[in-house]
């Protein structure tokens, strides 16, 4: 059996290690990225039903929604800034608000504050240069 010197072996645990970050990372993003895709996919059509004063269809759209991200969020907290989650938790909370007021402007401009959070959740998780440095 071959003997490998400490060096060797600290090297190889380094590189097993950087490996491992690195899968962790690749999941990461693509995770968020999926999550932050099915959530705007359960958005779409809000904006449709806003304008045209569908309440009680926008209501149960928004509430299957965010009960989704309820589902998501503690994965989320874990994966990534806190205040983040939280920022988007407070953008679908504000949406629900708007909802229930039915308030068209003020709903719309809310919907777009929650779109924005998620593609920058998506964007902020994707492993680029941007994010290293």
């Amino acid at each position: 059996m071959m003997k490998l010197s400490y060096n060797k072996r600290l090297a190889a645990c380094l590189l097993l290690v950087t490996a491992l970050v690195l899968a962790l990372c690749l999941w990461t993003g693509w995770y968020v990225r999926g999550v932050s895709a099915d959530l705007q996919q359960g958005l779409a059509g809000m904006d449709r039903l806003i304008t045209e004063a569908k309440w009680d269809e926008a209501g149960r759209q928004f509430t299957a929604n965010y009960a989704a991200w309820q589902q998501k969020r503690g994965v989320w907290q874990g994966l990534m800034n806190h205040q983040d989650v939280v920022n988007i938790d407070l953008a679908f909370i504000s949406l629900g608000a708007y909802l229930e007021q039915e308030k068209a402007e003020d709903t719309l401009n809310q919907l777009a504050v929650v779109r924005y959070y998620l593609d920058l959740m998506s964007e902020n998780e994707r492993l680029n240069w941007h994010n290293f440095f």
